[in-house]
């Protein structure tokens, strides 16, 4: 009986200690992390921030380096990747054994490579994937580090599919390591309308808005008096990026009085990627004429001015956007007090927008002043100093409570009617939910400029203006998900090719298919909480700002698309607390 009871306490320890050691095995001590390929075995920068983390390998020329632990000794003959994706990827170059290295836990780079010196009657091969004799290497002694590291790339021509791919080390446990594989992709550059253009020389411009993959990217601009120029043409070289943004740079040695062709280039490991094509055309000879104002969107001693005015000031020529500085533009009231504002330059109608970063002082005198250190592309100043005075209207209450002022709208009293001046100063929209269902009222009625900073401009159209700028309003006490068709008075007549955009900080989107149009009258179908509703709740108010959007006028002579539309839109030249 005391035999049996031995035998059975002797298996049920034997089972402990498998358990324990399958446990063991199932929580790995081994250490992993990627490397990338951009430097030395002490200088590679690391592929992720943390340790035991998938890195990403982008195509079949790029190259990756795992770097690993040695605890418990590795059988060289299965040193290699295995598992899931083994079929597409091939071991690079030999794979390296470190010691006295603690560079995944310390963050040490390695003291020395192991290479065919004896230690412990074992030796170590600096490399080979297949090492054939002796086929282990043993565990470090005590107190040693040691660390193996061996390069992965794609077999080529395996037209391997993106997606995680899992290998496995050969330590025993097994380990399992994550790479994720992305196809690449080239970057994405629009090409910006030319600045500064002169008899022999401009500036090329570009946005590089998206750095595709890999980075970092080479990027220019390229031109020639034929149509579609490519990097083999004329180009500029900008150097590497890791970033996006609006960039230019000088195009030299022009003729005068040329017509020429420029694209924005990018390049990446996806290729060569280029922005649509614009022609532009040297001056015959030096510019010498001086710039003028030729337009304004208030008239001198315009009186009842809406508070929200955004000025508007067209010139005879392009002009320097960075000559458009505090030093050059003034808005003042008559008492010396100067509201802050911010500005914008729209190149493609020469037009420059003042942006009060409030509402006016009401019933106010103001002085919009353009001095003529203003310039036009050429360096030539303003021909004589602009000044306009205008006076702010008196909009007293809102009883109503749509958002207008009653002294300022046709329907004072009447919450299911209102209108409300548009900021450009083209004229009123008028909203009518009279015709809705009994009850449905209108609030927060109000209008804002297209650039006003806490709009988004993601999907903003290049294409097209926004003569009237932002109407936005809510329609309250609406039935909980009930559908209905709003009409909108607009200013003026909408042309053919006329779209609708919901716009909020998250950037523009189209509507036209949920609108249609009759003169003047913009119908907008909207539903509570769902397609055209802002605050995307069954709540019963509709919120709802949105913008119309009629084609562009007519390009400059000097700057025009060709095959495309005109990406620059407007240069943005902040001015942020000028007071």
């Amino acid at each position: 009986m005391k035999k049996r009871t031995h035998c059975l306490m002797a298996l049920f320890l034997c089972v402990l200690l498998f358990a324990a050691d399958a446990s063991a095995r199932i929580n790995s001590p081994t250490n992993w992390r990627w490397r990338n390929d951009d430097g030395t075995e002490e200088t590679a920068s690391w592929a992720t921030k943390e340790a035991r983390q998938p890195a990403t390998l982008v195509g079949s020329d790029e190259i990756i380096r795992l770097r690993f632990d040695n605890i418990h000794g590795f059988d060289c003959g299965e040193l290699k990747v295995k598992g899931a994706g083994s079929d597409f990827f091939t071991l690079y170059s030999d794979f390296f054994c470190y010691g006295d290295s603690r560079f995944l836990t310390d963050g040490e780079p390695a003291q020395r490579r192991l290479a065919r010196d004896s230690w412990s009657e074992f030796s170590y091969h600096p490399g080979g994937v297949a090492v054939e004799s002796p086929c282990l290497i043993m565990a470090p002694p005590n107190n040693t580090f040691q660390e193996i590291e061996l390069c992965l790339k794609v077999k080529e021509g395996q037209g391997i599919s993106e997606g995680t791919y899992t290998f496995q080390l050969p330590d025993g446990y097994p380990t399992r390591v994550g790479l994720v594989y992305k196809h690449p992709r080239a970057a994405t550059v629009s090409t910006l309308s030319p600045l500064e253009i002169a008899a022999t020389s401009a500036t090329g411009r570009g946005n590089l808005t998206d750095l595709g993959l890999r980075y970092p990217v080479s990027y220019g601009v390229c031109w020639s008096d034929s149509q579609d120029p490519d990097t083999s043409c004329s180009r500029t070289d900008g150097g590497k990026t890791g970033s996006t943004g609006v960039f230019g740079h000088a195009m030299t040695g022009l003729s005068p009085g040329t017509t020429y062709y420029v694209r924005a280039f990018a390049v990446n490991t996806g290729g060569t990627a280029y922005g649509e094509q614009v022609r532009f055309t040297t001056l015959s000879s030096p510019d010498t004429e001086e710039p003028r104002v030729t337009g304004c969107n208030i008239g001198e001693n315009d009186d009842s001015v809406s508070l929200n005015i955004t000025p508007m000031v067209t010139f005879s020529e392009p002009m320097d956007s960075e000559s458009l500085t505090p030093v050059s533009l003034n808005l003042t009231t008559a008492g010396g007090v100067k509201p802050p504002f911010r500005h914008v330059y729209v190149e493609a109608s020469r037009t420059l927008v003042v942006i009060p970063e409030s509402d006016l002082p009401a019933d106010t005198l103001l002085t919009l002043t353009i001095s003529t250190s203003v310039r036009d592309r050429a360096g030539n100043s303003l021909y004589e100093t602009f000044v306009r005075h205008f006076t702010t209207a008196n909009p007293g209450a809102d009883e109503d409570s749509d958002g207008v002022p009653d002294s300022l709208e046709k329907f004072p009293g009447d919450s299911s009617r209102a209108t409300v001046a548009t900021v450009t100063n083209t004229g009123h929209f008028t909203l009518d939910a009279s015709v809705l269902k009994p009850g449905v009222t209108l609030a927060d009625v109000r209008t804002l400029s297209e650039f006003d900073p806490s709009l988004g401009t993601t999907g903003k159209p290049r294409d097209a203006e926004f003569p009237d700028g932002v109407l936005g309003y809510q329609l309250q006490s609406v039935g909980g998900g009930e559908s209905v068709e709003l009409p909108v008075g607009m200013p003026s007549i909408l042309p053919e090719g006329t779209r609708v955009y919901k716009v909020t900080e998250a950037g523009y989107v189209e509507i036209t298919e949920r609108c249609r149009m009759e003169g003047k009258t913009l119908y907008v179908t909207l539903t509570d909480g769902g397609a055209g509703d802002a605050d995307g709740e069954v709540n019963g108010t509709i919120d709802d700002p949105l913008a119309v959007a009629v084609p562009k006028a007519s390009p400059s002579p000097d700057t025009d698309p060709v095959g495309g539309t005109d990406q620059g839109g407007p240069c943005f030249v902040r001015s942020a607390g000028w007071r």
